[in-house]
């Protein structure tokens, strides 16, 4: 097998099971709005758990690799396909162990999300591509730069930095993209002079007030209130191109703030003469 094909191959495999394994790094992203700053202090809080299962895959590679390109004597087509399978299987399965089943959300395959995997898999399939360009099935383990085989191996120990550095190249798409829905929602909003707009915002109890406001609302109103984990600028961006029709009389948005300037954005879109404050909490 060309030795070029089987480094684009077997990069393939590995960005696979990286991210299949990185579930909950992605999920951290996610849960953090998508903001390097919580993401690192989330990844800080739960150092052990963001760590295991990079290194999780690195040893399954390792005894993988070894067992297929080094001690078998196997065709080459054969040893490549199954490593990958192995490999991927495992990414998967440590992905799905390694996963917090206790997280406020589970991890939501959204549009941004599934933009994210695609473009993280194109830039980890690259990077892995150039360090890989020179290895064949013959000579993983022996051959002169040794560097390269061994940043191949462990390359899933940073998977930490990698889901990050793919999201910083991803996010000049996400701007952009996010911007044209959020005008558009602004839009929306500026064309209905006759709606009654409230926004909600606090440390807790943000949630069971909107409910709550919603259900005594109702009684006279025609009322749309933002479900119940739309409180960022493109969920709430969301219910208003999704949601928002022309028979509604008020729309009441929860405001999360996760970080500092959350809430100047929600305003930005909403501009609620009415507002109320739940709490305020460390």
């Amino acid at each position: 097998m060309n030795s070029l094909l089987f480094s684009l191959i077997l990069s393939m495999e590995i960005a696979v099971a990286c991210l299949l394994s990185g579930k909950l790094l992605i999920h951290y992203f996610q849960l953090e709005s998508y903001q390097f700053p919580g993401y690192f202090r989330t990844i800080r809080r739960n150092l052990l758990k963001a760590i295991i299962p990079g290194l999780l895959l690195c040893v399954l590679q390792i005894i993988t690799f070894l067992l297929f390109f080094r001690l078998l004597n196997m065709p080459e087509w054969f040893s490549l396909t199954a490593a990958g399978i192995i490999i991927i299987a495992g990414g998967y399965l440590i992905g799905k162990f390694t996963s917090d089943k206790k997280a406020k959300k589970p991890l939501a395959y959204t549009s941004r999300i599934k933009r994210l995997y695609l473009i993280s898999f194109l830039i980890l399939t690259i990077i892995l591509f150039l360090l890989s360009r020179s290895v064949s099935s013959n000579d993983v383990f022996v051959m002169r730069n040794r560097f390269a085989v061994a940043a191949i191996l462990f390359f899933p120990a940073f998977l930490p930095l990698w889901i990050a550095f793919c999201g910083l190249l991803a996010w000049p798409v996400e701007k952009i993209i996010s911007e044209m829905y959020f005008r558009d929602a602004q839009r929306i909003l500026k064309s209905r002079k006759d709606l009654i707009k409230i926004g909600i915002t606090g440390s807790w109890g943000k949630t069971s007030v909107k409910f709550i406001l919603g259900t005594i609302l109702e009684e006279k109103y025609h009322t749309l209130i933002t479900p119940a984990s739309y409180n960022t600028p493109m969920g709430v961006t969301k219910v208003i191109r999704t949601r928002l029709e022309p028979s509604h009389r008020v729309f009441i948005a929860e405001m999360g703030a996760r970080h500092v300037g959350d809430i100047k954005e929600m305003c930005r879109l909403v501009h609620p003469p009415i507002g109320i404050l739940t709490s305020d909490g460390p």
